[in-house]
């Protein structure tokens, strides 16, 4: 079934600027009808993803010999097909996610597998969609094939060491893509093991939920299955990853005009960029000093109040349009849906900024500039569509380490006055090395490496740390 597109629509298909690279929409992955725009010709192409990893494509027709896009998708099937292009192409695969499990339970004994179908079919109902679609992803992937067929009462401290020990050496999966060879756990980066803790933390986590929500539905009767699930200690960092205000100047200045205003709102209201590609003029200032957000995320909607320079910029923004407008389209004038992160990758790299930031930073840099400037976290939860301050204070509770340095020097009260007047009498000194131990890097001023991820000890304080997760039955 294609993706929702322009081309096939024929209006928004002659509304087509012509330009030196193809138009392409998907029709699964792995393969593409597209077309190619000039000022002379209008050619139908179709593309497949090689087993290599590259691109080949091929031309269907001009417009003149093939005038619709029925027509020129029936082409680009006898293409897909031919022998040739079978033997290069990868095999394809629906587009959408999944929302089903691959496992169906079966017989009269209660396993794990049953115990998370279960629990699947309530989140169904009462998780936001994001969230459930990674449930289920982790489940398939990871939970089923390990433990899916293990009777509920059988689960024993050997069966979670094993699992651990397999999770933690799996290398992370990317999309589609076939999973490498497991990495041997010692050799891992401080950080690569600190993310794959993290992965293995979530799922004993819905094994928790899903044992727990079990054993409440009376399916087995030993709370110890479920109630010594404990996670492995691990060291998580807040997001530290923000731009300072220099630098949101030099993105802005080296953006094009047509992303420039995306940024702009990202940078005034720290909304996603799904959120601001959904909103419509009647959004902007109908119900306060602000805008209305609805979240894709959690399903719930926000206001966000502005400052004056944005409110001004957004009522520009909705001059002239009618109420059901959206307030941000592409160049062609539809909804943004991907195409921003090639403006944003220009920007960056004309800015001279790290290749990796995304528009998502834009929400970080808004929030840690209002952490900066005292603003209460509860304020910062609400302007996000947060549900509490919590999230705020774990996620962007952190300070420029400048910030923290010009706090520090200058809120401290004095302890000792003979080190007071020696410090007054070493001002120079004190200058002079604050001068020489400055950086132009600030992402790496006053960074330490301290994260690494294996216990301190041999020897456990507590039965948390250890990777035998549940104790033996005959204690």
């Amino acid at each position: 079934m294609p993706k929702k597109n322009h081309l096939n629509d024929p209006q928004k298909l002659r509304a087509l600027p012509p330009r030196s690279a193809p138009y392409w929409d998907t029709l699964q992955y792995c393969r593409h009808i597209g077309v190619e725009i000039r000022a002379d010709r209008r050619i139908w192409l179709a593309r497949v993803r090689t087993k290599e990893g590259k691109y080949r494509q091929a031309q269907l027709a001009s417009f003149e010999d093939c005038p619709t896009y029925d027509e020129a998708l029936i082409r680009a099937e006898i293409w897909f097909s031919s022998p040739e292009v079978s033997r290069l192409a990868s095999n394809p695969y629906p587009l959408g996610v999944r929302r089903e499990l691959t496992f169906c339970p079966y017989g009269g004994v209660f396993t794990i597998g049953h115990a998370l179908y279960d629990y699947v079919e309530w989140k169904r109902m009462a998780a936001t969609q994001n969230y459930f679609v990674s449930l289920v992803n982790r489940i398939n992937f990871h939970l089923y094939p390990r433990l899916g067929w293990l009777p509920a009462e059988e689960l024993t401290p050997n069966h979670m060491t094993e699992f651990s020990r397999q999770i933690l050496s799996s290398p992370p999966k990317r999309g589609n893509q076939k999973v490498g060879r497991p990495i041997r756990i010692e050799t891992l980066s401080s950080e690569a093991l600190r993310k794959r803790k993290k992965t293995l933390n979530a799922l004993i986590a819905i094994l928790r939920g899903a044992l727990k929500m079990a054993w409440e539905n009376r399916k087995f009767e030993d709370i110890r299955v479920w109630k010594c699930l404990k996670n492995l200690p691990n060291q998580d960092r807040p997001r530290v990853e923000f731009l300072s205000r220099p630098e949101c100047k030099s993105l802005l200045e080296n953006a094009r005009p047509e992303i420039k205003q995306l940024i702009l709102a990202g940078l005034y209201t720290g909304c996603r960029i799904s959120e601001l590609a959904s909103m419509r003029v009647r959004d902007v200032a109908t119900e306060g000093y602000g805008v209305r957000i609805f979240s894709g995320k959690n399903r719930r909607s926000h206001f966000v109040f502005l400052p004056d320079e944005g409110l001004a910029f957004f009522l520009a923004c909705v001059e002239g349009k009618e109420s059901n407008d959206l307030v941000f389209t592409n160049p062609q004038g539809l909804k943004w849906e991907g195409s921003q992160k090639a403006h944003l990758k220009e920007a960056v790299a004309a800015a001279d900024l790290p290749s990796h930031i995304s528009f998502h930073v834009l929400r970080h840099t808004y929030a840690t500039q209002l952490v900066q400037a005292g603003v209460p976290l509860s304020v910062i939860a609400q302007q996000l569509g947060h549900a509490s301050a919590d999230t705020v204070s774990r996620t962007y509770g952190h300070l420029a380490p400048q910030y923290r340095e010009a706090i520090i020097r200058s809120a401290f009260s004095s302890v000792d006055a003979n080190n007071k007047r020696l410090a007054k009498s070493m001002e120079g000194r004190l200058t002079d090395l604050w001068e020489n131990v400055q950086t132009p890097n600030w992402r790496d001023y006053g960074k330490t490496e301290n994260d690494w991820s294996w216990p301190r000890s041999n020897f456990y304080e507590s039965r948390e740390q250890s990777l035998g997760i549940l104790p033996r039955r005959d204690e």
